[in-house]
């Protein structure tokens, strides 16, 4: 992915890992911005180490340990905030 992803770029990768890599035996999964991913038991806690290192290598983005938080984690737009927000940062 380019320092240009945009939010819908950065969106539509997060949902394709999850549903793809994450959750492919719920072939049922409807994936809102809004569904709480954890709580839902849409992902465990090794699913979230999968999907740190696919962000970092696939925007380039390092994860603080301090910023491995569930609050980050909750859907996928708490997700793309982190992300977009560390992009933003980089930039300055």
């Amino acid at each position: 992915m380019t320092e240009t992803a945009t939010e819908t770029q950065i969106e539509q990768m997060l949902k394709d890992f999850i549903t793809e890599e994450l959750a492919y035996d719920q072939p049922d999964l409807v994936l809102t911005n809004d569904l709480k991913i954890i709580e839902q038991r849409v992902v465990d806690s090794m699913d979230l180490f999968r999907l740190v290192r696919f962000v970092e290598d696939e925007v380039g983005i390092l994860w603080e340990p301090e910023e491995l938080v569930l609050k980050n984690f909750e859907t996928v737009d708490h997700i793309k905030a982190y992300i977009l927000g560390k992009l933003a940062s980089e930039d300055d």
